[in-house]
């Protein structure tokens, strides 16, 4: 069976609310040679906007909801009464992509969502990827097709590619571009997107990864004073903390672990209670009306 293999993503983020949604994917019946031997082959590509660039991320959600709608719809018949695979939970059998280190039948409709909305959520603007030495390269090309009685007549005509390093010379990129494609009315016209580094693709992935905990360690907490907040009580105090062989606690609320709402109180009473930690029902939340202060 062949399909795409997903290895993973990083979307851009450009200056005007919209993404371009890059994936790093390839066939698992290609390979190619690398400096340890032999592997499958992967590049960099644009998921679902081609030939354009970029999308808005609710259109990009817009359209991975409505392929997983048709494929569910068009084989829910099939997985109901021939005993085919459930269209929902091993949705990648029915298109043909996977995830790295699985099979497609692993792969369902939700976490093929996602993919997509994670990506959205950790996208990096042009001139971040600068700041680490990652960079866009683009590279079009337009092909024209022509019939005839001997064979299709096949021409090809290219641009040197470009590096992009800042997002005001990708505009300036894209309008020369669409200037040189008017050109060739009859051409249908191709541009590839590519991420590109002084080195393998597990390069920058790792720089990528590198920098987005750099920017969450120095992201500045902020100072919030209230005059109320939430705490666990139950008949023998406040909750301190957990430790492994039971818990914490305190007669004074001002030493307890306090929650700035009442909601998020209440989710984390419900996880301790899923994970049964111990005697996780005797607590409940009480509000204190004291002023308290929260960084965050």
């Amino acid at each position: 069976m062949s399909y795409t293999i997903l290895y993973d993503k990083q979307f851009v983020r450009l200056s005007n609310g919209q993404i371009i949604p890059m994936v790093l994917a390839g066939s698992n019946n290609c390979y190619e040679i690398t400096r340890n031997g032999q592997r499958r082959e992967r590049n960099w590509t644009i998921w679902y906007v081609s030939p354009n660039f970029s999308i808005n991320p609710d259109d990009l959600l817009q359209k991975v909801q409505s392929e997983i709608s048709n494929v569910i719809n068009k084989y829910k018949n099939e997985w109901a009464e021939n005993g085919e695979p459930n269209p929902s939970e091993h949705f990648g059998y029915y298109i043909g992509v996977s995830f790295y280190g699985k099979h497609p039948y692993d792969l369902s409709a939700k976490q093929y969502f996602n993919f997509f909305r994670n990506g959205i959520n950790k996208a990096l603007t042009i001139d971040e990827l600068d700041k680490i030495n990652v960079h866009l390269e683009i590279y079009p090309y337009v092909r024209y097709v022509h019939d005839e009685k001997l064979g299709n007549q096949i021409r090809e005509v290219l641009l040197p590619s470009e590096v992009i390093y800042s997002e005001d010379k990708y505009w300036k990129v894209i309008d020369k571009w669409n200037e040189w494609f008017k050109q060739f009315p009859e051409y249908e016209k191709y541009v590839t997107l590519n991420i590109t580094y002084m080195g393998y693709w597990e390069n920058i992935l790792n720089r990528i990864k590198h920098f987005r905990r750099t920017i969450q360690s120095k992201r500045e907490k902020q100072k919030v004073e209230q005059t109320y907040y939430y705490v666990l009580e139950s008949s023998t105090g406040y909750l301190v903390r957990y430790i492994r062989n039971g818990y914490k606690y305190t007669m004074r609320p001002s030493l307890a672990k306090a929650f700035r709402t009442e909601q998020e109180a209440n989710r984390y009473l419900k996880q301790i209670k899923q994970k049964n930690y111990f005697k996780a029902d005797s607590w409940q939340v009480k509000r204190i009306d004291s002023q308290k202060v929260f960084y965050v």
